[in-house]
């Protein structure tokens, strides 16, 4: 699949957006209406509030928790953008922060509050794992599958750990994210035209201010 021009800048353009959106909630400690309306609350989430799992995505504790994912989506989500193109792999990442946020809700049922784009983040990891799997030869042995799913829980155990984290929701967004990767990597075979892929991308823009807006309603 050819890539499409200037689909791995897409990972930088989120990292910003995420700054920008950080610069106007400020941080959790100072207890703006965008974290009581807007984080993952798994109590109100299971009672049917699922915008929460989309605009969790774009709220973040503090200032280093805001760079972190702002790093790892120039990497991650531009690394996912340029093999799948910006709006297949735009959309990819996102359904795995989605889901996994969803999946942290279920397993917690109540009082549990997450908020982050590292869900996301660990998705990415995921997709970009299960698609070199799915890559590595036309028969990839089952050895080299399970090296890459190794290296893919050593990132977790490395970045998804500290004593802020939420392990468990890490771990349902790449498990999801590599769920996600097998399931899209035959159609890179078939590539959309750029024009289609911009198209997604811009309706993934319009789904996360969507769900904000449900909030506000």
């Amino acid at each position: 699949m050819a890539p499409v021009r200037g689909a791995a800048a897409v990972g930088v353009a989120v990292g910003l957006l995420l700054i920008a959106f950080f610069a106007a909630t400020g941080t959790r400690a100072n207890r703006s209406v965008w974290f009581e309306r807007g984080s993952v609350d798994a109590e109100r989430i299971v009672a049917g509030e699922w915008w929460r799992t989309v605009t969790a995505l774009t709220l973040h504790a503090d200032a280093p928790h805001v760079v972190g994912n702002a790093v790892a989506s120039a990497l991650l989500v531009g690394a996912a953008s340029h093999q799948f193109g910006p709006g297949v792999g735009l959309w990819l990442v996102l359904l795995a922060g989605i889901g996994g946020n969803a999946l942290t809700a279920v397993a917690y049922g109540t009082h549990h509050h997450l908020v982050g784009a590292s869900t996301a983040m660990f998705g990415a990891i995921g997709i970009l794992a299960a698609t070199r799997a799915m890559s590595l030869g036309r028969r990839p042995t089952a050895r080299t599958r399970w090296m890459v799913v190794a290296a893919s829980l050593a990132l977790l155990a490395l970045l998804g750990t500290s004593p802020d984290a939420d392990l468990l929701a890490h771990l349902f967004g790449l498990l999801l994210g590599g769920a996600l990767g097998v399931a899209a990597a035959p159609a890179l075979r078939w590539p959309l035209r750029p024009s289609v892929q911009w198209a997604l991308a811009v309706a993934v823009l319009v789904f996360v201010v969507g769900a904000w807006l449900r909030v506000r309603s």
